[in-house]
């Protein structure tokens, strides 16, 4: 009987470290996409910056 609930208190711990996982790959992943948008978006003020200087 105490195997039984050791090997389901190690099932139920692997997925709470899966479901864990799975959540920090998610924040990571959305992490990069706003960096991403927080470049992209300070390539365009340069760029922005650049065309305002030549016009003057």
């Amino acid at each position: 009987m105490e195997q039984i609930d050791e090997k389901k208190n190690a099932e139920e711990l692997l997925e709470i470290i899966n479901e864990g996982t799975k959540k920090i790959l998610d924040l990571a992943g959305i992490a990069s996409h706003l960096g991403e948008d927080v470049a992209n978006h300070m390539k365009d003020r340069l760029e922005e910056k650049k065309d305002e200087k030549r016009g003057n």
